[in-house]
């Protein structure tokens, strides 16, 4: 286990001067598939720092449905925070691990009454999420109270939290926000099970895993699977999950007539997620041409790294920052279906290429994204 090995051997040598008493506050999930919380958590807890718990995350633990019931329960997972007041009241900070776009409102209660500081992850930004990339809505009255909600949040509370530098330069663009007020903590993931030993024969394929939101460019990943089809190629492409654009995909992979795709909607536990990667040559990032998608890095980049995979993804400002000229990446440019499909024929059937993207990615993995490099930036976040 090697997020438990990290805990016990390599805990940061930089203890924070000043001593805080931090209450993690909320309604947040800390699984296998909120391993940001989960990880910025244990990393607090090799701060120095005294660190308490008043979170609950709602009667309901299952995956189906979870975000309904999430809203559903949130009046009554209020009232049973709120009853441990008296836990928190000599707090120094109050911090709200995503999401917390409603969890915000009480807390700011909180700050009026007991003078506690407020620090908020924003990690995915409601207005740039919900207008900009999914346009869940694209009338103008919904997108710009959205915004004005998000604004007063952030103009509320005393630090907020994102995943990278060019999320940072969004929101304090944005929100005009001042430049300290934002730190950058990268996404943990969950190394224990995406650091265990990968198998090493029968491996074959391409594996694409995420929510079906415009952001992953499936688009560009069905044409590239036509273009590979009509060059007679064997190379098949798994694609995992489920999601708001999932239905449009597979009619499309249907109007084309593809055979070379399988498409696994069920939920599938992240263990078995791990070894059906295994399975692959490959994993496949985010290919969308939206302006989100050059800001991020998605979970599914950082797993394959950790699990020292060959990943092919966008040539996005992001990307490019990570991978440098390290070669830990193989980008392409964004919605470009044959650079795609010309990049999956290589990495699948060039034995070197492989190596090099497996090792130089596992490199900087270590460097850039594990529990290690991203104790470091909660250190100075939470100073």
């Amino acid at each position: 286990n090697s997020t438990h090995a990290y805990q016990q051997h390599d805990r940061p040598s930089t203890v924070n001067a000043r001593h805080m008493k931090i209450f993690i506050f909320g309604t947040a999930w800390f699984d296998d598939y909120y391993s940001r919380n989960s990880g910025i958590h244990e990393a607090l807890t090799q701060t120095g720092h005294e660190v308490g718990m008043c979170a609950f995350a709602g009667i309901y633990r299952g995956r189906r449905l979870r975000k309904l019931f999430w809203i559903l329960e949130t009046p009554i997972r209020w009232i049973i925070l709120l009853t441990g007041l008296n836990r928190i009241r000599r707090a120094d900070v109050l911090y709200l691990p995503y999401p917390a776009f409603i969890d915000v409102l009480p807390a700011l209660l909180l700050k009026r009454v007991l003078g506690v500081k407020i620090y908020y992850d924003v990690f995915i930004g409601l207005y740039d999420s919900i207008v900009r990339d999914r346009q869940l809505t694209t009338r103008p009255a919904p997108g710009k109270l959205i915004h004005a909600y998000e604004r007063f949040i952030l103009k509320s509370v005393d630090r907020c939290f994102i995943d990278t530098v060019f999320h940072k330069d969004m929101l304090v663009s944005d929100y005009r926000l001042a430049e300290d007020r934002v730190m950058v903590i990268a996404n943990p993931i969950a190394e224990d099970i995406w650091s265990s030993p990968a198998r090493s024969a029968g491996k074959s394929g391409v594996i694409f895993w995420g929510t079906y939101i415009p952001l992953h460019g499936i688009d560009t990943i069905i044409a590239a699977a036509r273009i590979l089809q009509d060059r007679n190629s064997p190379i098949r492409l798994r694609l995992v999950g489920n999601g708001q654009e999932l239905a449009k995909m597979q009619e499309l992979a249907g109007s084309l007539k593809l055979g070379n795709i399988d498409f696994i909607t069920r939920f599938i536990p992240m263990p078995e997620l791990k070894a059906l990667a295994d399975e692959s040559l490959c994993v496949l990032g985010i290919f969308s041409t939206g302006r989100k998608a050059d800001r991020v890095i998605p979970y599914k980049v950082a797993q394959a790294l950790c699990a020292a995979m060959p990943v092919i993804t966008a040539s996005t400002t992001a990307s490019r920052d990570l991978a440098g000229d390290t070669g830990a990446l193989y980008l392409v440019p964004p919605g470009d279906p044959e650079a795609l499909a010309g990049a999956i024929l290589e990495v699948c059937t060039n034995e070197a290429t492989r190596n090099t993207l497996s090792l130089a990615g596992r490199s900087i993995y270590e460097s850039r994204l594990s529990r290690k490099a991203i104790a470091s930036q909660v250190i100075r976040a939470f100073a």
